[in-house]
């Protein structure tokens, strides 16, 4: 994607360990995104979600989370939805969750980890 912009949001400012609703932080934080990107909006926005590789626990199994795939997308839904409160345009807006897919840091160890779990905010350029 030529002429795009790419914000990566650290998961662990976003969301608990295994969670998807975002904290008040996590809040604040797109919050203070948005205003940059909503007024006079008219390109693309995609939420992506990545996670980890650590496996899906009884817990979230529980409630109904059966894959990284599945909670990157929760989490990536999440912040959409958020920012669509916030006045970004919701036809303007979609997510999608990538799981453990494209890591950015090796997976053996916390620090690593840590950084894989992101959101990734990409802005298409005009005419993509």
């Amino acid at each position: 994607m030529q002429n795009a912009i790419k914000v990566t949001v650290n998961s662990e400012l976003l969301f608990t360990s295994g969670g998807w609703q975002m904290s008040t932080e996590a809040q604040q934080t797109i919050a203070k995104i948005v205003p940059i990107l909503a007024p006079n909006q008219q390109n693309k926005i995609k939420v992506n979600g990545y996670t980890d590789n650590v496996p899906i626990g009884p817990g979230l199994m529980r409630e109904g989370v059966t894959s990284n795939l599945v909670l990157s997308q929760k989490r990536a839904d999440n912040v959409m939805q958020f920012m669509v409160s916030r006045g970004v345009k919701a036809g303007l807006v979609s997510a999608q969750g990538f799981g453990e897919k494209d890591p950015v840091a090796s997976n053996d160890t916390p620090e690593g980890r840590a950084k894989n779990r992101r959101v990734e905010l990409t802005v298409a350029g005009s005419g993509n």
